[in-house]
């Protein structure tokens, strides 16, 4: 646990001080002051992302690309430190104490999660060998061959590889799976200001459901699974876009910056794709400025955080978004089959439909959906249900207001309702876009809880917001006169928001112990200075052409320690004499 606080240390550094080197320029000529440090956080991650993966593509993660990245870091400590001092001191961003002390207890609980816990099955099976590939050759061409899995190509595998100091330490740690859900946990803390104004707003209740996927992740977080950095990032991006519309921001460099973190979400799992549609705000925003150098700026951002994931995956796997067969250059000599993939994806989607066992996968939309509907727990289906009928709710709701707002008086509050409006109507769709996409491939709840979850909270404060909002007459943000608060609607609204805190708080405790009662199972294993290793299996092993591998003795998992390994005997050829050179068919 103290090695888990000590890597998150060095995270904390190194991604604040790159963030702020990258953000902050473009922030200060566009005149937006940053408004809270964790963005810098975000941003420094997703500059290293894009760092870890391109710098896998030509040598191995480790020890070179460490002190390459804390040079950069201290680089920008000495040339920014003037400004960064102040980052902490502003007076918007100044963070109470209470808030602080909150934290604190937050990254103790997610250290004590991230140092034991449930290992996920595909850990041993293919993320720590992946992660092992990424620390001692790179990004190897053709890895896909030896075993399909190794083409899923996750931004998260160079990442934790970056971060895992297998180098200096015996072992490779595995820490970052809690610390993007400690990253998206930050701006929840932020919750006990809906007491204070007596209203929940939108924002707060995205902050309800991501503290309920904290609860449900907890004891899982050991396993370095690129679901929870996706899930956590997609997460992040909806409270702060849902922040920035609650105070009707209309500045597009804090809704740019957030679309650049939805896109690093993409490179981490491709369910996060439709995301990326919130970059749709900022380009209109900035159109209608005709600010032409910073749409390409941030064009060009987005560009270098796709870019490497594509060319990652076409060398591992001949195929640029594996299993998926959609994008195709050639036919090089280290590429899957195609009817490898297809049958891997329809493996996939097997799995998610709880169909795996049918032959050839066969089953009909009226044979799987009742069986799959049926197999989720009662909480999982009451989001289902109410993700559903909200979000289109939602949308229905969200026209029908920007038709009557349009069509009324356009005065200033009432144009500034309007963006709100609109900037909500557009997370909606991006959500229910990406349930389609999640439902429609393979809807295990393991790889989408961010669609699960975040389709009811969302909707749920989209339409709360635009039934308890101000009239457009008098801004959203106001509070109205005594005379407006004593009349009837508004005593009913008020009502209705404490009604919304008390349950809040209801909710929060009973959840608090919940999971107090689940951690509490590991609470006597001894990883309070280290943290829990990689399960290992037995393994036997085979040389082919001159390389040594390993394969599991029974099933098909292997762990981390023995290297290079896979579930099947490797039949095919090699591109060199070096495993470095890569695999060929």
């Amino acid at each position: 646990m103290i090695s888990i606080l000590c890597n998150w240390a060095y995270v904390t550094v190194t991604a604040f001080l790159v963030g702020f080197a990258v953000m902050q320029p473009i922030a200060k000529k566009a005149q937006y002051r940053i408004a809270h440090p964790t963005s810098y956080l975000a941003g420094g991650l997703c500059v290293l992302t894009v760092y870890a993966q391109v710098f896998s593509l030509f040598y191995k993660v480790g020890l070179l690309a460490v002190l390459i990245m804390s040079g950069a870091a201290v680089v920008s400590f000495f040339v920014n430190r003037k400004e960064i001092v102040k980052v902490p001191s502003g007076k918007e961003i100044k963070i109470p104490v209470g808030e602080l002390i909150a934290a604190a207890v937050l990254v103790l609980v997610l250290a004590y999660g991230t140092s034991r816990g449930y290992m996920a099955y595909d850990t041993a099976l293919y993320h720590a060998q992946t992660i092992r590939w990424m620390e001692e050759y790179g990004t190897v061409k053709g890895l896909a061959l030896l075993q399909t899995r190794f083409g899923y190509n996750s931004a998260a595998f160079p990442l934790s590889a970056l971060f895992s100091l297998s180098w200096a330490l015996k072992g490779s740690m595995h820490a970052l799976s809690g610390y993007f859900v400690l990253l998206m946990a930050l701006p929840c803390l932020r919750i006990y200001k809906a007491v204070g104004r007596k209203k929940f707003l939108p924002g707060d209740f995205v902050r309800l459901g991501a503290l309920y996927y904290m609860t449900l992740v907890l004891t899982e977080l050991v396993a370095p699974a690129s679901d929870f950095f996706a899930t956590a990032a997609v997460f992040y991006t909806v409270i702060v876009y849902s922040d920035l519309a609650d105070c009707q921001e209309k500045n597009p460099i804090p809704y740019a910056f957030l679309s650049l973190w939805a896109l690093n979400a993409v490179t981490y799992k491709l369910s996060a794709g439709f995301m990326a549609m919130l970059f749709i705000l900022p380009l209109v925003l900035l159109v209608r400025k005709k600010q032409w150098g910073t749409i390409a700026l941030f064009i060009g951002l987005g560009l270098c955080i796709v870019c490497p994931m594509l060319i990652r995956g076409y060398v591992l796997s001949g195929w640029p978004l594996y299993p998926s067969t959609f994008l195709s250059f050639g036919h090089p000599a280290w590429q899957v089959p195609a009817d490898v993939a297809v049958y891997d994806a329809k493996e996939i989607q097997a799995w998610g439909r709880g169909t795996q066992f049918l032959p050839g996968f066969q089953a009909t939309f009226a044979e799987w959906i009742g069986p799959w509907f049926a197999s989720q727990t009662i909480v999982n289906r009451v989001f289902l249900a109410a993700g559903v009928v909200g979000i289109s709710a939602a949308i229905v709701a969200g026209m029908a207001k920007t038709l009557t707002v349009v069509a009324g008086k356009q005065t200033p509050a009432g144009k500034q309702r309007l963006f709100e409006i609109l900037a909500r109507l557009l997370l909606c769709l991006c959500l229910a876009a990406s349930f389609i996409l999640w439902f429609a491939g393979a809807p295990l709840v393991r790889y989408g809880y961010a669609v699960v979850i975040l389709p009811a909270v969302v909707s749920f404060g989209t339409i709360w917001s635009l039934v308890t909002g101000k009239p457009e007459s008098q801004g959203s943000a106001g509070t109205g006169s005594k005379e407006d608060r004593k009349k009837p609607g508004n005593q009913v609204r008020a009502v209705c928001n404490l009604v919304i805190i008390g349950l809040a708080v209801l909710v929060c405790l009973y959840k608090s112990v919940a999971v107090g009662r689940e951690a509490a199972r590991y609470i006597k294993e001894p990883f309070y200075v280290t943290a829990q290793p990689y399960e290992e299996f037995e393994v036997e092993a085979y040389e082919t052409e001159g390389h040594i591998f390993y394969r599991p003795v029974e099933g098909d998992r292997t762990g981390y320690e023995c290297f290079p390994a896979a579930p099947l005997t490797y039949e095919g050829g090699f591109g060199g004499e070096s495993l470095r050179d890569g695999f060929r068919r």
